[in-house]
């Protein structure tokens, strides 16, 4: 909108005051014992609550940053229009509804892990073993006026506009229980591993089991009584690593691994994609030369992982739910120059995905006082099997090939400028996938950002502080949001609408007490 309208700042939205907000509560407590000189048994138990008012009061689809909900214009009975629109006398509006959206969970740990040394003439043994379990309960509350209300509010398309809003909700508001969902979430596992060094410390190994038990439940309403929608999954995960130093500052490694994580991602219609299983392998090389003044790594790695999810840009979603809906007249004021295969596009249970790449990180220290890092990754990813043959051979959305990041830093360890240090970081990194809705897919543009920074480290009252200021985005690179119209809908969109960026700062003080 702001596009089409470049005499609102970007910095004005509609939002109507505090409409979004987030509380979080943790405790946590942990207690560590010593047996003899051998043995460290460490426990904890931590409980934490959120609660995310996602929307409460007058909001419009499509905000953006502006505390509007994805949702605001559904509910179970029918959607009403929202959002930025053109009314029948050509007044161009945005048109607000009330609604309320929270997510809201409980989680609550325990655990304990141990630690035993034992040494031999030619091993040093380290011994590690221990379990844990967490619990979370899961709320989503929603509530909104019918589709066919007229309680609904029109604001002029310009910048400062008067936002004052009635204080309570409108008569027809209602909770919409079809959109209510609960979960609860619970895991445990176990887990013990061997670490020995011999000849020397020339060789280091490394064993480990964890066994992980997963239970997910959903209710997909806020009013069924039966069991929900059961997620169970259990896997014992080895891993095994080696490092070996052929010399002094040459070092071999290797290290295999499996796993099993719970995902938090659903489609827009709310249902749970199943865990992540995974397998890694990665080997490399550590150097360390001229006592220490260069020292880096290299690896080659490749991850094999299934389940989770992963976008199919032909899946139906709720947006295209809404729009089969909707009469032609409603969609062009609820999807204002957008196609049905537009909308297209939604997660579904991932198939089977590899990346494969290298990665090297390097650093150099010409002199005590002057540090450069560089870090460079290639790395190429596909989907191996779907559930959709179309996306197999394809990247996932988000993949970027290429990334390298530059820092340095020179700090002065004497003289009058004791304690001032400078430095400076580079950052790029190469087309970011989007989709696939075109052949060979449409991307985000590469990036590239600079970044300078300077602190001044000092103690006084007996404590060691620091000041320092950052200045970030030298470079004004462009952020990308949207796709072009290209006024055809059998034509897609391939170029993004770029959106000029600031230079930014900030400064940030420390104190060790």
């Amino acid at each position: 909108l702001q596009i089409f309208h470049p005499n609102i700042p970007w910095t004005w939205n509609w939002a109507t005051g505090n409409n979004r907000t987030i509380a979080t509560h943790l405790y946590r407590a942990t207690l560590t014992q010593s047996v003899g000189d051998n043995l460290v048994i460490t426990a904890y138990a931590q409980n934490s609550t959120r609660l995310n008012v996602d929307s409460n009061g007058w909001d419009a689809a499509g905000g953006g940053g502006s505390a509007a909900s994805w949702d605001m214009g559904y509910s179970s009975q029918g959607g009403f229009a929202s959002g930025w629109m053109t009314l029948p006398n050509g007044q161009e509006v945005i048109r607000m509804g009330y609604h309320y959206r929270d997510w809201q969970n409980s989680m609550s740990s325990y655990g304990a892990t141990a630690l035993y040394k034992m040494n031999f003439d030619v091993i040093k043994n380290t011994f590690t073993f221990g379990g844990a379990a967490w619990k979370e309960i899961f709320h989503t509350h929603k509530w909104i006026s019918p589709g066919n209300t007229t309680n609904l509010w029109d604001i002029p398309v310009q910048a400062d506009v008067n936002l004052a809003v009635p204080a309570n909700p409108p008569a027809d508001y209602f909770p919409d229980l079809s959109q209510w969902s609960h979960e609860n979430n619970s895991n445990d596992y176990y887990f013990a591993s061997w670490q020995g060094a011999m000849f020397n410390g020339k060789l280091h190994l490394n064993a480990s089991i964890n066994r992980t038990n997963l239970k997910l439940v959903q209710w997909a309403d806020g009013y069924s009584t039966t069991m929900g929608t059961t997620t169970q999954e259990s896997k014992t995960s080895p891993m095994f690593g080696a490092i070996y130093a052929i010399t002094k500052g040459l070092s071999v490694f290797a290290v295999h691994s499996t796993s099993l994580f719970p995902t938090t991602d659903k489609n827009s219609f709310g249902k749970q994609m199943p865990p992540v299983v995974g397998t890694s392998n990665e080997g490399g090389v550590k150097i360390e030369l001229l006592n220490g003044k260069i020292s880096g790594t290299i690896s080659y790695y490749e991850i094999t992982q299934e389940g989770g999810s992963q976008t199919d840009s032909s899946a139906n979603n709720l947006n295209t739910q809404l729009w089969d809906s909707l009469t032609p007249a409603q969609r062009a004021a609820q999807f204002p120059g957008k196609t049905r295969n537009d909308l297209l596009g939604d997660l579904v249970p991932g198939g089977k995905q590899q990346s494969k790449g290298v990665e090297a990180d390097l650093v150099f220290q010409p002199t005590p006082e002057w540090q450069i890092m560089l870090s460079y990754a290639n790395n190429n990813e596909e989907v191996k099997t779907s559930s959709n043959p179309a996306t197999i051979g394809q990247a996932t959305a988000g993949h970027i090939k290429q990334q390298w990041s530059l820092l340095t830093k020179y700090s002065f360890d004497n003289g009058s400028l004791k304690g001032l240090y400078l430095g400076a970081g580079l950052q790029a990194a190469g087309r970011a996938l989007q989709d696939y809705n075109i052949p060979g897919g449409r991307y985000n543009p590469s990036t590239f950002y600079a970044e300078t920074f300077a602190g001044y480290r000092f103690k006084a009252g007996g404590f060691n502080q620091y000041l320092q200021l950052n200045i970030k985005n030298l470079t004004r690179q462009d952020e990308y949001v949207g796709w072009q119209a290209t006024g055809s809908s059998s034509v897609y969109a391939t170029q993004r609408y770029r959106v000029s960026t600031p230079v930014t700062w900030s400064l940030s003080y420390g104190i060790d007490f």
